[in-house]
């Protein structure tokens, strides 16, 4: 997981800006655990960063109805939280805030079914954390 390239850290960035763009700070490096978190137990959302991100209805800002959400810039001055809290995720594991957890789902949508009988690992601004395993 060192040595991700620029193009992980900019799915990364990305993911977590539109995912956790209203969460405080530990909400955003959570989200960035659960990408990493899930990298580092490969399954069917894939083994790398990028497939993590892509893998189909896991993240909704990478849907096809949320497009929009793909051409933020991130590099530019006002994104720096999302880059910071990106390395914080990644540089920062022995102060994981999800405790482990490899999904999340936000509060105030229907409970999702995938959810039910999971004990939640962590909650953090509008999202509960979770481990499937």
């Amino acid at each position: 997981m060192n040595s991700l390239t620029t193009a992980d850290l900019d799915f990364v960035a990305r993911t977590v800006m539109a995912e956790a763009e209203g969460e405080p700070y530990e909400g955003k490096v959570a989200v960035a655990a659960v990408i990493y978190n899930r990298a580092r137990n490969p399954r069917w959302w894939g083994s790398t960063v990028i497939d993590v991100c892509l893998t189909s209805k896991q993240f909704s800002c990478w849907n096809d109805n949320n497009l929009r959400r793909r051409k933020i810039g991130i590099w530019d001055s006002e994104s720096r939280v999302f880059r910071d809290c990106m390395r914080a995720a990644l540089e920062g594991f022995d102060r994981d805030p999800t405790g482990g957890a490899d999904s999340y789902y936000a509060h105030g949508v229907v409970f999702p079914d995938w959810a039910d009988g999971l004990t939640a690992t962590a909650v953090i601004g509008k999202h509960t954390f979770v481990k499937t395993l």
